[in-house]
């Protein structure tokens, strides 16, 4: 051996792992077969659930939960359009408030002014904004009533300024919109997801720390054709 030089002993290759997570109700025996290869060993590893239910449990209490009253009544608490968002926590509480007027232009403003303030309180930059809407017109509205922000001259126009948005629908390449939102933004500027449901099974977003959700949803409803003797008598 030359002097000084320092010996490396050859590391064995690890073999490739496969490794499956799954529920105790599926068929295991089923998915041994499917992943064993010729000569190969596939193990089953049981997990000790108390201690995940535990921790999971833990994480949840740190988890805090704002419904439309809390929000309008503590988070929006003196704010400038306080007297709007009041009359439509009135409306939610009198039952006057259809569907569709849930995402309409006076709950959009509820949500862009939420979306400011979360982002003035919150000093942590990383921290992500996921916004859940139900439908890709809601979104554009959001999307255009967030950018007219930035035509003011105060704060909010500041606020506005400093946040980066990105749409995530189903028209959208999921797999090019993840890899624009791993992108570095400008230092001081914050990530606003503006999402539909799409984003709720089908994608992991990492650094999400509020999450707004509207809490409606798309449905398509069929509605059965009238009996033959209606029709007759039509």
């Amino acid at each position: 051996m030359v002097p000084g030089a320092v010996a490396a002993a050859a590391e064995p290759e690890l073999p490739s792992i496969k490794l499956v997570l799954m529920s105790a109700t599926a068929n295991v025996e089923r998915y041994k077969s499917y992943f064993k290869l010729p000569g190969e060993h596939v193990s089953l590893i049981q997990c000790d659930m108390e201690n995940i239910s535990s921790a999971i449990g833990q994480w949840l209490e740190t988890v805090k939960h704002l419904y439309l009253d809390k929000v309008v009544l503590d988070v929006l608490a003196g704010h400038p359009n306080s007297v709007q968002h009041l009359g439509l926590l009135q409306q939610h509480k009198e039952g006057a408030i259809t569907p569709q007027q849930q995402v309409d232009h006076p709950m959009q403003m509820l949500v862009r002014d939420l979306i400011i303030r979360l982002h003035q309180q919150e000093r942590d930059h990383d921290a992500v904004i996921l916004v859940f809407l139900p439908t890709y017109r809601a979104l554009e509205l959001q999307h255009r009533l967030l950018n007219q922000l930035k035509l003011r001259i105060d704060e909010v126009a500041e606020a506005a300024e400093s946040l980066e948005l990105f749409p995530l629908h189903s028209s959208v390449d999921i797999d090019e919109a993840m890899r624009s939102m791993q992108l570095t933004i400008t230092p001081g500027h914050r990530k606003v997801i503006l999402a539909t449901n799409v984003a709720e099974s089908s994608v992991t977003i990492p650094h999400v720390k509020h999450v707004i959700d509207a809490c409606t949803t798309n449905q398509v409803s069929v509605i059965e054709s009238a009996q033959p003797q209606d029709q007759a008598r039509r």
